[in-house]
């Protein structure tokens, strides 16, 4: 039965042997890399989503424990019904919301602050393929946003999938820059820079 198969060649592994996931993030880029070597890949690793009927508290000490800036929203059967960011959870809106509804901080959802997916743009993988990482950049700056979400759609049924994310954060890491400069002050990733050039 087995005949017409062969058996495949195993290898030693390297003794430095690493997670090819993550390895393909860290990589160095310039301003003329393509822009698909900044992006996290969802067919690679799987984006951090929250329900949305959890509490602000939980959903904020999620973000904290897996330390990324913007989470994909699911409702029960797990379908994308929005996004939350740090912004959202950390800033005013859920202060703002708690006054404005005359509940206590601790009722809030993340329903009530997340943006939903009728309201987020985002970029198909067709043009990510076609940039380089200063054209992320420069589509980013003026929107004033320090994330983009990446979509695929299928050309037989016309379904989008969630494709990707690329984070002004993880832009800075790639091109060695300080990320923490561009979250904790009001200066834009391109003067950054610019000031570095």
């Amino acid at each position: 039965m087995f005949r017409h198969y062969k058996e495949l060649y195993h290898q030693k592994v390297s003794s430095n042997l690493s997670i090819m996931a993550g390895h393909y993030r860290n990589k160095p880029v310039n301003l003329e890399s393509p822009a698909i070597d900044i992006m996290t890949d969802f067919k690679l690793i799987n984006p951090i989503s929250v329900v949305e009927n959890i509490s602000l508290e939980d959903a904020r000490l999620r973000m904290k424990a897996v330390k990324v800036r913007l989470m994909v929203v699911v409702d029960i059967s797990s379908n994308i019904v929005g996004i939350v960011t740090s912004v959202d959870l950390f800033g005013e809106k859920p202060v703002q919301l708690s006054q404005q509804e005359r509940i206590g901080f601790s009722e809030l959802k993340v329903r009530q602050i997340m943006t939903k997916t009728i309201n987020i743009t985002a970029i198909d993988i067709s043009e990510i393929k076609k940039a380089n990482v200063g054209d992320i950049i420069a589509t980013l700056e003026p929107l004033h946003r320090h994330h983009t979400l990446i979509t695929q759609s299928d050309n037989n049924t016309n379904e989008q999938f969630l494709r990707g994310i690329i984070s002004t954060t993880q832009i800075a890491r790639q091109l060695g820059l300080d990320p923490k400069k561009i979250m904790s002050r009001a200066t834009s990733l391109q003067k950054i820079i610019e000031e570095k050039l």
